[in-house]
């Protein structure tokens, strides 16, 4: 009997779509592709942007500082951006990129309380006319473009409109737009700028007619963020204007007794002061030299803060250039004080993060370690702000300027044979319930019409204030340092940040000092051949080449060289080390997975 067979039917091949079918989907799938995209950016470009910034120097995020000034904010800001459409210059063009991104950011950070708009003045007379009218101006900038060198007019300009009050930034690059930003807002917040007095006075003066010019860069930095008003006549016994914010004392010469009364009664009353103090006056386009007493030595021994009369010699020092015959030489001058990181003092807002300043001719603040004295009176807080190095040293005053390189070397190498270096305090601060001088003595008589002194030298019988109210004193052993020659950058950061921090702009303060640290390439010869003290002031300096001398560079040449080879070591050995341990571990994981298999 035959078994049947099942039917089995046979099987149908899928049918394959058409070519049209295939374009069509391609076609679908991309136009939803790029919708999706597209959507995507729209969505995204409304959100806001968190960035991490991971630098050491947190340089690339909005500072604290800066959100907090947009959280006061209680209307809309406008921002008003008059930048360049077509730029040229590639540099320009990503600092144009990163000023755009920064905008970003803070617009994110206050959000609804942000307005922009955007305007090019190349391309619109009436956007010109605008920024002309706010005081912005293009800057010439220049570039090359293959052989051909291109110029041309950029505008990179903000103007900050609120509550019916306007500030223009007429410059601004992606370093600096932060504070200038944070700078304009604070303006803005401000119901009413600081105000700032500005002394210049001698002895004698009593009309307040002495000269001052000197100091016009330090008058105009300082217009910026306050009302300067010239203070004056104190000799002739006015007053320091009590709604003054601050009261800055700039190079003081024999001030009359009348006038230091007057500072010092300013203070009790919890006055702010900025005291620009120098005992010598020093010319280096006449070479010459001038020394004086300031009047507030009295003032300064009463607070414990007494100005020494020597000047500051240190290792760490500034270039100066002179003349050997026709040619000109640049010499290390210790009397040109170059203060690095390590001479500000870092719990303080001013000078906290500095990477220094530059002084010339300083003079050291008391007393002497040795000399067992308090260092502030009773309930008084003093901070050091700035320090010489470890290698300084504290020389006699000048007599006359000349820049004899064989003579620096000569006092060099003396005091390097002395072994009394160490740091010296440059600026002090002062905080708290000040004794008065006066308090014992009286208030002196002021001067007479015409600068005459009043014959009656007795006391006017006014009272006299001593310890009454808390004042905030900070003075600098320098006066040359704010003056408009020696106004370096470095100083410049310094003294706002000095004016700010005395009339509690904290928040400008936490921004200006915020700048990268420098990070200096050890020098392993240089620092042996400084520890030996075979360091030359001059370039050009012959120097006898005595036993001593051989043996201690070649001692120094061997220790550099052997800390080269202990650095290079370490540097190795901590590369086998990491090598040692991911070795050992890929081993351990790879036994644990055959005893689990």
């Amino acid at each position: 009997m035959a078994l049947s067979q099942p039917s089995v039917e046979p099987t149908r091949r899928p049918q394959r779509p058409s070519r049209r079918a295939w374009r069509l989907a391609l076609y679908a799938s991309v136009l939803l592709a790029l919708a999706c995209v597209v959507l995507t950016h729209l969505v995204v470009r409304e959100l806001p942007r968190p960035r991490l910034d991971g630098s050491s120097d947190q340089l690339f995020g909005l500072h604290p500082s800066t959100r907090a000034l947009l959280a006061r904010l209680e209307d809309v800001l406008t921002v008003e951006q008059y930048f360049t459409g077509e730029v040229r210059h590639g540099s320009v063009q990503i600092a144009k990129g990163r000023l755009l991104d920064q905008l970003r950011d803070v617009a994110d950070a206050a959000g609804a309380r942000i307005e922009r708009a955007s305007f090019d003045p190349t391309a619109s007379s009436e956007a010109r006319l605008a920024a002309e009218k706010e005081g912005l101006a293009a800057v010439p900038l220049r570039g090359q473009q293959g052989t051909a060198q291109v110029v041309q007019n950029v505008w990179l300009g903000l103007v900050l409109r609120y509550r019916g009050r306007t500030r223009a930034i007429p410059f601004v690059l992606p370093q600096s737009f932060e504070f200038a930003f944070a700078e304009a807002v604070a303006d803005l917040l401000r119901d009413e700028r600081p105000r700032i007095g500005f002394l210049v006075e001698s002895a004698g003066d009593a009309t307040g007619a002495s000269g001052g010019d000197g100091f016009r860069g330090a008058r105009e930095l300082l217009a910026r963020r306050a009302q300067i008003s010239e203070v004056s006549g104190l000799a002739s016994g006015r007053a320091v204007p009590a709604e003054l914010d601050l009261l800055v004392v700039a190079a003081p010469e024999r001030l009359a007794p009348r006038a230091v009364f007057a500072l010092d009664q300013y203070a009790q009353g919890g006055g702010r002061l900025l005291l620009l103090l120098e005992r010598q006056r020093i010319d280096p386009s006449t070479a010459s030299v001038r020394s004086y007493e300031t009047g507030l030595e009295d003032l300064l021994r009463a607070w414990h803060v007494p100005l020494s009369r020597l000047l500051v010699w240190d290792s760490a020092c500034n270039e100066i250039s002179t003349r050997d015959g026709g040619a000109q030489l640049k010499l290390e001058y210790p009397l040109w004080v170059r203060v690095g990181e390590a001479g500000m003092d870092p719990t303080v807002p001013a000078t906290g993060r500095l990477n220094g300043c530059d002084l010339f001719w300083a003079h050291a603040f008391g007393p002497e370690p040795d000399a067992n004295a308090p260092r502030a009176p009773p309930g008084v807080e003093r901070v050091d702000l700035v320090a010489s190095s470890a290698r300084s040293w504290l020389v006699e005053p000048l007599e006359r300027l000349a820049i004899d390189p064989q003579a620096l070397n000569d006092q060099n190498a003396e005091l390097l044979a002395a072994g009394t270096a160490r740091a010296r305090p440059l600026a002090v601060a002062l905080r708290g319930k000040l004794p008065s001088p006066f308090a014992a003595s009286g208030a002196p008589r002021p001067l007479l019409p015409g600068g005459a002194a009043d014959p009656n030298t007795g006391p006017t019988g006014e009272p006299v204030r001593s310890a009454e109210r808390a004042a905030q004193i900070v003075a600098l052993g320098d006066a040359d340092f704010a003056r408009t020659p020696f106004l370096t950058e470095r100083n410049q950061i310094l003294l706002a940040n000095l004016v700010d921090w005395l009339v509690l702009e904290g928040e400008l303060v936490a921004l200006r000092a915020r700048m990268p640290r420098e990070r200096r390439i050890a020098d392993f010869l240089d620092e042996e051949r400084r520890a030996r003290g075979l360091t030359t002031l001059a370039g050009e300096t012959e120097f006898q080449q005595d036993e001593s001398r051989t043996s201690a560079e070649e001692a120094a040449a061997d220790a550099a060289a052997a800390r080269r080879w202990m650095t290079m070591a370490a540097a190795a050995l901590g590369t086998l080390l990491s090598c040692a341990v991911a070795v050992l571990a890929r081993r351990a994981t790879r036994r644990r997975v055959e005893a689990a298999a």
